[in-house]
This record gives structure tokens, C-alpha cells and sequence, in this order.
């Protein structure tokens, strides 16, 4: 049986729908000549980790939920921290009595001091004129003598001056061993400063080992609170309140969302078309925002799986950062995003 045959008319316009839908598809499936990769959106992260360790009391944190930074977000137990505080603050008064207790120890010292030296110039200026009377008392019985050995004295006139002159040898004597008594005073007064400058500066040295305690102890009382490092978002939460956490475990993680890039990984013959600093747009469920590149790898790497590059045959590729110069809604950390020239 012979199928029919149309008139040629017909036949021509049977088959425009076929050519249009040729076109379409054709149309479709055409690259975008701008398209450089594919890649995932990546964002600075922070993992908050306790400074101290002890029972978590509090801990108001969701995931998913904003922070800011320097917002409380918990405490740690530190009950003994504060018992400490105050036996080192009780420690510390005791040590200040026993300053003001040596600062008038040190005044009565003075005192003293001031009071024998008052005393010494005295004994000196005294002893000055004993030994002025010393001296003529001895020329006079020298001269009285010799006058008695000539017969032109009596015997009383000479032992009158005898015994002046040895009146003002002993006291002579006396102002020496006065003025020795005093020498003796003052040594002594002086051993006496230097103790209480060892005991000054041993309080010192108490009061600064204290003050470095309660520093270290205002530390740690600062560390059982727990802040938020940064901005963002709570990313994972890896505690709850009532457990212990050890220094140095992680707390949670915060996402800075204002801090987003993406990392794509470009052939050779693309990656002649970017360099460090050439503006790029991130594509993001249908939302076009600015990136820039902020590095490219120095060294090739193979082709990480579930990538997407221009080239599909490409064998080496080389990884480059995108920075978004601008990130908002809906961009969130692993989100599929294409990147393209602009």
C-alpha cells in the first residue's frame, strides 16, 4: 500500500514546529560564554573553646540564632575562684597593717635618729670645750711647776692647779666615752633602720606576689564568662548547660556572614582570563552579587570531584578564592553558586 504523499505546500509547513523546536533546543543548550565555575559559598568560622574549666551554669545559645560580639552568652561555675579572691583580699589587708604598723616603727626611728643627732652635736660642741679647759689646765700646772720648782709658788697654789688638771682630764674622759655611748646609739639605731627596710621590702615583694595571685584569679573569673567572639550566626552548638567543660573544649561555632567567599577551580585557558583583583559575579539562586578574587593557587591540583568547571575534560586545575564583596540574603554557608565574568 502506498502512503499518501502531501503537497508540497503542506510538507513545508508540517515541518516548521520541527525546525523551531530544533532552534529551541539548540538554544538551550548553548553554553553561557561567561560561566567560569561552580563551587559552594564558604565563611569565616570561629569556634568559641572555654578559657576555664568547670560546670557550665548557663548557656543561651540556639543554633541558627544571631550574636554579637561581646554578647554573654553563658557562665562557668567559679564559686572557688571567688572563695580564693577573698582569702587573697583578706591576705592583702593583713599585709597593709602590717605596713602602716612599720611606717610608724619607721617614724619613731626617725625620731630617735632626729633626737641623737640632736644630742651627738651637743656632745661634740661640749667635748670641744672640755678638751679647750683640758688643754689650759695642763699649760697652767705645766707653768705653775715651774714656778713651785723655783721656789715662786706654794705648795697649795700647786695643788690647786694639780687638781684642776686632773679635773679636766676626767671629764674629758667622761665626754669621750659619752660621745662613744652616742656613736654606739647611733650604730644601733641604724641596724635597726636597716631591718625595717628588709621588713618594707618583704612586705613588698608579699604584696606583689598577692596582687599577681588576684590578677591571675580576675583572669580566670573573666574567663568563666562566656562571650561571643564575633558577629554571626550559631553555627553548631557542642555543649548544654550542667555539663563540665574542660579548658579548651569547644563551646560552639559562629559564622561570620558578613565574611563570605566562594572557592572555584578553573583550567588552564580560563584561568588566563581572571587575575588577582578582577571583579566577578557570584550567582546565587538567581541572585547576581560582586565578588572579587582574592587569590589563586600557585599550583595545579586534579579536578575535585562534584566540581563543575568550563572545561569538562579538564585533567589540572587551579583553586581560586572569590570574595563577595557584599553578602546578604539568601546566601548561607554551602550553598550551591555559579561564578561567572560579568
Amino acid at each position: 500500500m502506498r502512503r499518501p504523499r502531501f503537497p508540497k505546500p503542506a510538507r513545508a509547513a508540517a515541518l516548521v514546529p520541527l525546525a523551531l523546536g530544533l532552534v529551541v533546543a539548540s538554544g538551550c543548550s548553548r553554553p553561557d560564554p561567561g560561566f567560569l565555575s561552580s563551587g559552594t559559598i564558604d565563611a569565616r568560622e570561629v569556634t568559641l573553646s572555654a578559657n576555664f574549666g568547670g560546670q557550665i551554669l548557663r548557656l543561651d545559645l540556639h543554633e541558627g540564632e544571631k550574636v554579637k560580639a561581646g554578647q554573654i552568652l553563658g557562665r562557668i561555675d567559679a564559686a572557688r575562684l571567688k572563695a580564693q579572691l577573698d582569702v587573697l583580699s583578706a591576705q592583702r589587708a593583713q599585709v597593709a597593717a602590717k605596713q602602716a604598723a612599720l611606717a610608724a616603727s619607721a617614724s619613731q626611728l626617725a625620731a630617735k635618729q632626729a633626737a641623737l643627732a640632736v644630742a651627738t652635736s651637743r656632745a661634740r660642741a661640749s667635748s670641744s670645750q672640755v678638751a679647750a679647759s683640758h688643754r689650759l689646765a695642763r699649760v697652767n700646772l705645766a707653768r705653775v711647776r715651774a714656778l713651785f720648782a723655783g721656789g715662786g709658788t706654794t705648795r697649795e697654789q700647786l695643788d690647786t692647779v694639780t687638781t684642776a688638771a686632773e679635773t679636766s682630764r676626767d671629764a674629758l674622759a667622761a665626754a669621750d666615752l659619752a660621745f662613744a655611748d652616742l656613736a654606739t646609739r647611733r650604730q644601733g639605731l641604724a641596724a635597726e633602720g636597716q631591718a625595717l627596710v628588709a621588713q618594707r621590702q618583704g612586705l613588698a615583694a608579699e604584696l606583689r606576689q598577692l596582687a599577681a595571685q588576684q590578677e591571675v584569679i580576675g583572669v580566670q573569673l573573666h574567663d568563666a564568662t562566656i562571650v561571643a567572639p564575633t558577629t554571626g550566626i550559631i553555627e553548631k552548638k557542642f555543649t548544654e548547660p550542667g555539663e563540665t567543660a574542660a579548658p579548651g573544649s569547644p563551646i560552639c561555632a559562629i559564622a561570620d556572614l558578613s565574611d563570605m567567599w566562594v572557592r572555584v577551580y578553573l583550567d588552564e585557558k580560563t584561568l588566563a582570563r581572571v587575575l588577582v583583583g578582577s571583579h566577578l559575579v557570584v550567582d546565587a539562586m538567581g541572585k547576581p552579587f560582586d565578588g572579587v578574587v582574592e587569590a589563586i593557587s600557585p599550583a595545579a591540583e586534579f579536578t575535585p570531584k562534584q566540581v563543575e568547571t568550563r572545561n569538562v575534560d579538564a585533567t589540572l586545575v587551579w583553586g581560586v578564592k572569590v570574595r563577595i564583596l557584599h553578602p546578604g540574603a539568601p546566601l548561607r554557608i554551602g550553598m550551591p553558586v555559579q561564578v561567572r565574568l560579568p
